[in-house]
């Protein structure tokens, strides 16, 4: 992963970075290539945790937002069936009516005829 490979890379500098800081002599001095050695890795350093905050925030960007489309799929979902609930219920009401109608248009059963 990026940030996995990102903190690898910010480790090693870091060592890097505190060895050459380090090494600068008994004498308190530092060559021009020591010098130049370690600006450049404190430079790559910042760069790093530039990247690394980037893609931080990234992560929370992409978090937000999977949070908002699962509740809006959750929304979509619900109100569906709820739709489809109502529609339901209806055609059962409208199939209760017409057996009831139906009932009461028909001759009664021979049972009640003959009792």
């Amino acid at each position: 992963s990026d940030f996995a490979s990102l903190g690898s890379r910010l480790a090693r500098t870091e060592g890097r970075l505190a060895l050459m800081e380090g090494s600068r002599g008994g004498n308190g001095g530092v060559s021009v290539s020591t010098l130049a050695d370690v600006t450049m890795l404190k430079f790559q350093h910042d760069g790093m945790q530039q990247e690394l905050s980037r893609l931080s925030q990234e992560l929370v960007d992409e978090r937000r937002d999977r949070r908002r489309l699962a509740d809006e799929v959750a929304q979509a979902a619900a109100a569906t069936i709820e739709r489809a609930e109502r529609r339901l219920n209806l055609e059962f009401a409208t199939a209760q009516g017409k057996r009831g109608s139906a009932r009461e248009g028909s001759p009664p059963p021979a049972s009640v005829l003959s009792g």
